[in-house]
């Protein structure tokens, strides 16, 4: 038995692909934080441009012709 598991302990073939899936893993979970962190800004943003847009097309803006 000890030396199937030295067997197995030595053996790399897989190790590669292990590797890049747990690096494919990270950056994932970093972009799935990424975007709850940034998701409020990115709504504040488009929020500010719809009213905006709003009051510019209603004449509540500044500017406009009378």
């Amino acid at each position: 038995m000890p030396s199937l598991w030295s067997c197995l302990w030595k053996e790399e073939n897989g190790q590669d692909m292990v590797e890049y899936a747990l690096l494919l893993l990270f950056i994932a979970l970093m972009l799935v934080a990424a975007t709850k962190s940034l998701s409020g800004a990115i709504q504040n943003a488009f929020g500010t441009i719809t009213n905006s847009v709003s009051a510019a097309t209603t004449g509540g803006g500044t500017g406009g012709t009378p």
